[in-house]
């Protein structure tokens, strides 16, 4: 079995030369490491060079594209890998030794398509000792929950639906032919991971999430994205989310999604019920904007998927 790791990279050149050397440090090797860089993004494939002068052993592979967006590189990136199994993590990711190995184990089960485990926040250490019960789920009006980056009790591998962008794998087989969906590439480019684990699951596979399975994250916002504190993530967030989950959810949870997502609606994506919630607890409003951005994001969301079922 052959394991390409693909790693998208944009101005974060210390960030990107502390992955590489996580994933030289692996006790199993990769037979392929795919670095994507910006043409505009010299530092980057300075890092890349000193990589393959520090570690000659490792196969590494830069690729460069021009457009901006996680989305199109993660697109320039699938069309290099030649694996069995695409690893995914991100250039502020820094993959424990034993990752790739742990990984390659879930595999030997023919009926496994994804596989990803946790990322374990460093800069937010208060996350560190946080627990949870589920991960990557969705309940049946389309409420996800993520809690990737907590842990998990009890810590054993469990089904899940959706895998975290910076700590997934997939089986080659089960995406034939599969790109991102540009549709999606908004401004913060969130929700690829959704686009990926529900099309890798279209068949049937199973996803499986290894807290074993970690990668420590020196999670901060790409230069070229808006930051946590931006109003426009709500536009994001709420498009791409609206957007994705019309496209995979089967019909009636399409429509128990929507009744949810703009009656209830949460945090990250206004909707009455979280607003009156809020209200109550905190005594005010989120400030307008967040709002305004929440309710124009999800109605986007809903014109890009009926455009796309012409």
């Amino acid at each position: 079995m052959k394991l390409s790791v693909l790693i998208p990279s944009y101005r974060r050149p210390v960030d990107l030369g502390r992955c590489l050397a996580a994933i030289a440090r692996q006790r199993r090797r990769p037979d392929q490491v795919v670095v994507v860089v910006r043409d505009s993004d010299p530092e980057s494939r300075e890092v890349v060079e000193k990589a393959t002068l520090d570690w000659p052993e490792l196969p590494l592979e830069v690729t460069t594209v021009r457009r901006a967006g996680i989305v199109v590189a993660l697109n320039a990136g699938l069309d290099a890998v030649i694996g069995d199994v695409y690893c995914f993590t991100d250039d502020d990711a820094e993959p424990l030794p034993c990752w790739l190995e742990r990984i390659e184990a879930h595999y030997r089960d023919p009926d496994v398509v994804g596989v990803g485990g946790r990322d374990i926040l460093v800069r937010q250490p208060e996350t560190i000792d946080q627990t949870c019960s589920v991960v990557g789920r969705g309940s049946w009006y389309g409420r996800f929950v993520g809690n990737h980056h907590l842990s998990l009790v009890p810590a054993q591998p469990m089904a899940v639906e959706i895998l975290k962008g910076v700590n997934m794998s997939f089986r080659a087989s089960a995406l034939p032919g599969f790109r991102f969906d540009e549709a999606i590439a908004v401004e913060a480019n969130s929700g690829s991971e959704f686009d990926i684990s529900f099309a890798a699951r279209r068949n049937g596979g199973q996803l499986i999430y290894d807290p074993a399975i970690t990668v420590n994250h020196h999670a901060r916002p790409r230069p070229d994205q808006p930051s946590r504190e931006d109003s426009i993530r709500f536009y994001d967030y709420s498009h791409n989310t609206t957007y994705l989950l019309l496209k995979y959810l089967p019909w009636w949870r399409r429509l128990t999604f929507l009744a949810y997502f703009f009656a209830i609606g949460q945090r990250a994506s206004w909707g009455a019920g979280t607003l009156v919630w809020d209200l109550v607890r905190q005594g005010r409003f989120p400030p307008w904007i967040e709002i305004r951005y929440s309710l124009v994001g999800k109605l986007a969301g809903v014109r890009q998927y009926l455009r796309t079922r012409r």
